[in-house]
């Protein structure tokens, strides 16, 4: 299914919501494309409200990020991996292969944080990946080199003037 053939299915079921109640085939489209809008499991509780916050996740998901490709891996249940020599926290909300990947060649040993993942994970992390980029911009050219090295003492030694009079 397409994602504009998925949003036009929301569409229809935003006045059903509001009006009284999705239908039965309403919530059996939640539960079988939640995780796949998401990247989360679609949890199921005694009321009926379940279906009805999965419903606004899944639609404000989807418009606000598109339908993204699914990850081949998957983190366990309450894991984040975080670390000075990545950007960004990964989950499994914002897991893709290309960044599993990354995680995996600086250390393999973290396989044992995924649930799921590829049988050949091995071979693919030997494949040239892209490296992560540094917490730092690099410069595009010497010149903007210099004047960064040049400006950051001068920054550092006016704050510990206001620092210590």
């Amino acid at each position: 299914m397409t994602e504009q053939e998925i949003m036009s299915l929301l569409q229809e079921m935003k006045a059903r919501s509001l009006s009284g109640g999705l239908s039965s085939s309403d919530r059996r489209f939640i539960e079988q494309y939640y995780e796949r809008i998401t990247f989360r499991p679609f949890a199921r509780t005694s009321c009926g409200r379940c279906y009805n916050d999965a419903f606004i996740e899944m639609y404000t998901t989807l418009k606000k990020h598109g339908l993204r490709p699914m990850s081949k891996f998957r983190l366990c249940n309450g894991v984040v991996l975080q670390s000075a020599r990545f950007k960004e926290i990964v989950t499994n909300a914002n897991m893709t292969d290309q960044i599993a990947l990354l995680w995996l060649k600086d250390n393999p040993h973290r396989i044992g944080l995924f649930s799921r993942y590829p049988e050949n994970w091995k071979e693919l992390i030997e494949q040239d990946e892209p490296q992560p980029q540094s917490s730092e911009e690099t410069p595009e050219n010497e010149t903007e080199a210099a004047l960064q090295t040049e400006n950051q003492p001068k920054r550092v030694k006016k704050q510990r003037k206001h620092i210590n009079p």
